[in-house]
């Protein structure tokens, strides 16, 4: 079985990175979406996960966003 077009694996680093987002109270369930950049745009828990009809309307809005400029201060990966 193949991920929908808006699911992608990760490096271990960026499992890692993205870890940092996940709290103990979140029921072992975090789910983030991020933009083409890597920015999170959305954190969903275990209790509070979106419909999935809703999860894939805000999958496009998503990609309509405009890619964010570099940051000014020269952070980067």
């Amino acid at each position: 079985m193949t991920n929908p077009p808006y699911v992608v694996g990760v490096a271990a680093k960026v499992a890692a990175a993205l870890s940092l987002f996940r709290n103990d109270a979140d029921g072992g369930e975090t789910e983030l979406m991020l933009d083409r950049n890597g920015n999170v745009r959305a954190r969903w828990t275990a209790g509070n996960i979106a419909p999935p009809e809703t999860l894939a309307a805000d999958a496009l809005t998503v990609a309509r966003f405009a890619g964010a400029a570099p940051n000014h201060a020269g952070h980067g990966g």
